[in-house]
């Protein structure tokens, strides 16, 4: 409905700004990457989002299985019970050794470093000596130190095994080294550490058993230029090598994360558990002399020195703290089967895609489609990522990408909730006052439902003037005389709302109001000429009475004018870009002003088109008056129809009169003298013959046969029956008086007129009074005050 300036109005500005969501978008992608590539976001996701993926993977029947080939022993309390220590001597693990190797397993784990073990009597070295013959590889740990340790021999990083050229292939070396290499965790600058020296020649494998508590192990770590360390589970394949960027497994690839790590596919504690045989059986195996029969060739044996009671080193897993010894279980299970849990390609990508969405939710949903929306996001997301987990064994981080798309969403929906609000409180101050309280209502409920175009439209304008309020309130205090006013609009509002009407503006004592236009719809109602009508026909009636009780209890009194016009303008906004001032404007809004000032108290003014938009309403005929008036710099009279609400109830708007009279003081502002005998005067003027009712010094009152509205000029010739008085006046230049029609009403079937006389001065105008008072009165009349209506 309205145009506005080129800066934006609040009330059109109900989006949020594209600045606020690239804003937004930006903030909060960076925000959700840094932290979800931070050692923060690695430990939310492996100690919330990891818990989360296995315990439903086990609830889904889905935790992986340990391999068959994997026979796990343990030092548990029963072994240490019957073998009376913790720390099993050099001999003892030699006699296990030689007892599994007729088994004839692939490999042997053993979850210690015998650092600082001293083999005095030879049997240990014979032991490995054999196993290695027998081609049964035997694998202990070592570790890492960020700096070195006195009395400890680093491990010699030259071993064929240590040497990623080997993995590589061809012989590369330099360049063609690091091309071919996937990502590895880099720690060249530390120190390893493993068996003591005198084993290291009988051992196959030295592997490191780090794990740092967040769900991720390294199954190499580079400790020089062309070496690397594996982890002990690495050394479960047979076949170990790298192939285009990728490290294979057995043949198969590893699935490495961005950090060169391989999440731990975790089965349930309680299936290692189950599956874990007491290291006491081979010692009872041995002390019988017999084979195990649980172990088969090709088997692999894992053994774990530190699972007795107090000694038991736990750590962080998805399941909570477990022991270290489970976390090499389910490497090298993971090494046997190929079931490794793979992490999602591009997981930054899926952050900064959910942030966006998010963001564009928040910005264009409804409150309800919102947070349907974000609900089905949400849940969509998780679903999906416990889907993949459970199923496709993917490792999908998904609490950073749903924090992202909740959180720019919310920060959007909430900003928008803001300008909304705000744009709500703009319109509710716009409006409030204009349109009634529900309509108002209606339309705050609804606001993108409103037509700011501004446009031309054919409305019913209403001017309503309070009569004389300004001369009242000169003798009253201004907090009274405010109060008066305020009430008396406030109650001409509630009316104008009542019939649907919009109150353009407050003029002082007066009110500018249009009906026939919606501001949500671009259609005008059909009958606003005659909401119009009645609405001005009930304020007249209601105000009516309110005079009459006011006069009877010496309250003030307020008539009213109203002038009623249809027509087309333009309707607007003319007020700044942060200042909403919606109004009307047309050649028609100046007509329904001379029309309200051209109308009589306690009357209604319609003009040409409006009345004959409702003349066949039943109006009572007797009740209108057809008029001629005059507007500015129109030289032809305009018609008009002037509609008395009391047409048939004359007293009571005689009396109303009368109150206001005695309310404004105007008899004592405006002497005044009765005519009691009409025909000692005649008086011409250009509506013919007229009867001279009274007379003051400021103007007459006249008899006409039809009634002239406010405002109407004439020219009038005053005489009397033998022409003496008409030469008197002549002689002081008064042969012809201009007079201007200040008020009229019906005086039955005839209609007084107060005429305001515009072209005597002073002088003149007590000369007149006095040649009045001799042909017009007798001599005891002259000195007599009468005062039936103000002039």
């Amino acid at each position: 409905m309205f145009k506005f300036h080129t800066k934006q109005n609040m009330l059109t500005s109900s989006k949020v700004s594209w600045r606020w969501l690239i804003a937004s978008c930006l903030i909060w992608s960076g925000l959700i990457i840094a932290v979800q590539e931070s050692a923060v976001g690695n430990y939310l996701e492996s100690h919330l989002a990891r818990p989360v993926d296995f315990h439903i993977r086990d609830a889904a029947g889905k935790s992986p299985t340990l391999s068959p080939r994997l026979k796990i022993y343990a030092i548990d309390d029963s072994t240490v019970g019957k073998l009376g220590v913790t720390v099993l001597g050099l001999d003892v693990w030699a006699d296990m050794i030689n007892l599994l190797v007729k088994n004839r397993p692939s490999a042997i784990f053993i979850d210690g470093m015998f650092s600082l073990a001293e083999d005095t009597t030879g049997k240990f070295k014979a032991a490995l000596a054999s196993a290695r013959a027998n081609h049964v590889d035997v694998n202990v740990g070592a570790y890492f130190a960020p700096f070195s340790l006195k009395y400890r021999d680093p491990l010699e990083l030259n071993r064929p095994e240590y040497q990623l050229s080997n993995m590589v292939g061809e012989g590369a070396t330099g360049e063609s080294l690091e091309s071919a290499l996937p990502t590895i965790v880099d720690h060249r600058q530390w120190f390893g550490y493993g068996p003591s020296l005198s084993l290291r020649p009988y051992i196959a494998n030295i592997g490191h058993i780090i794990y740092t508590d967040d769900g991720h192990v390294a199954p190499l770590v580079r400790m020089g230029d062309n070496s690397a360390l594996g982890h002990l589970s690495f050394y479960a394949a047979r076949d170990r090598r790298i192939e285009h960027n990728k490290l294979v497994l057995d043949g198969r690839i590893l699935p490495l994360d961005s950090t060169g790590s391989v999440t731990v596919n975790m089965p349930n504690p309680a299936l290692i558990a189950d599956a874990m045989t007491p290291l006491r059986t081979l010692v009872e195996l041995i002390e019988l002399g017999r084979l195990s029969s649980k172990v088969k060739a090709d088997d692999v044996v894992l053994i774990l020195p530190l699972m007795f009671t107090g000694n038991v080193d736990f750590h962080q897993s998805p399941y909570g703290y477990v022991p270290g010894g489970y976390i090499l279980t389910a490497m090298i299970s993971s090494v046997l089967t190929g079931q490794w849990l793979k992490p999602l390609i591009g997981a930054v990508g899926l952050s900064v895609i959910l942030t966006l969405l998010g963001g564009f939710l928040g910005m264009y949903l409804s409150a309800v489609l919102f947070w349907i929306a974000v609900a089905v996001v949400m849940t969509a997301g998780f679903v999906a990522s416990e889907y993949l987990f459970v199923y496709q064994g993917m490792v999908v981080p998904w609490i950073f990408p749903i924090v992202g798309f909740f959180a720019n969403a919310i920060t959007l929906f909430a900003e928008k909730t803001r300008v909304g609000e705000r744009r709500t409180e703009a319109l509710r101050q716009a409006l409030e006052g204009s349109v009634g309280p529900t309509e108002l209502k209606h339309l705050l409920l609804s606001p993108d439902g409103i037509n700011f175009d501004a446009r031309e439209r054919i409305v019913t304008l209403m001017f309503i003037d309070i009569v004389g309020f300004s001369r009242i309130a000169e003798n009253m205090l201004p907090r009274i005389a405010f109060e008066h006013l305020k009430t008396m609009l406030s109650t001409l509002g509630e009316t104008v709302h009542e019939f649907g009407g919009v109150i353009d503006k407050t003029l002082g004592d007066g009110l500018l109001c249009y009906f026939g236009y919606r501001f949500d719809a671009d259609t005008s109602s059909p009958d606003h000429a005659e909401k119009a009508l009645q609405c001005a026909l009930k304020i007249q009636n209601e105000n009516l009475k309110r005079n009459i009780e006011a006069a009877e209890h010496g309250e003030p009194v307020y008539p009213l004018r109203i002038g009623i016009n249809t027509s087309s303008v333009y309707l607007g906004d003319l007020g700044s870009h942060n200042r909403v001032d919606f109004t009307v404007v047309g050649n028609g809004v100046n007509f329904a002003k001379r029309l309200e000032g051209a109308c009589e108290m306690h009357s209604v003014l319609l003009g040409a088109t409006t009345y004959a938009l409702v003349k066949n309403i039943g109006l009572p005929a007797a009740a209108t008056t057809r008029r001629q008036i005059r507007i500015k710099h129109h030289s032809e009279l305009v018609e008009a129809y002037e509609y008395d609400p009391f047409f048939d109830r004359q007293p009571l708007r005689r009396e109303a009169v009368e109150g206001f009279r005695k309310c404004a003081n105007i008899d004592r502002i405006d002497r005044r003298w009765q005519v009691s005998d009409p025909t000692r005067i005649q008086l011409t003027c250009d509506f013919g013959l007229a009867e001279l009712v009274n007379f003051s010094y400021t103007g007459v009152s006249i008899r006409l046969k039809q009634l002239l509205v406010r405002g109407t000029r004439m020219t009038m010739s005053i005489d009397s029956g033998g022409g003496a008085l008409h030469a008197l006046l002549s002689q002081e230049g008064m042969n012809v008086l201009h007079g201007e029609v200040r008020w009229g009403y019906a005086d039955g079937t005839d209609f007084v007129h107060g005429i305001f006389i515009t072209n005597v001065t002073t002088q003149q105008s007590d000369t007149l009074v006095q040649y009045l008072c001799e042909f017009a009165l007798s001599w005891e009349q002259a000195d007599e005050q009468v005062g039936p209506k103000a002039v």
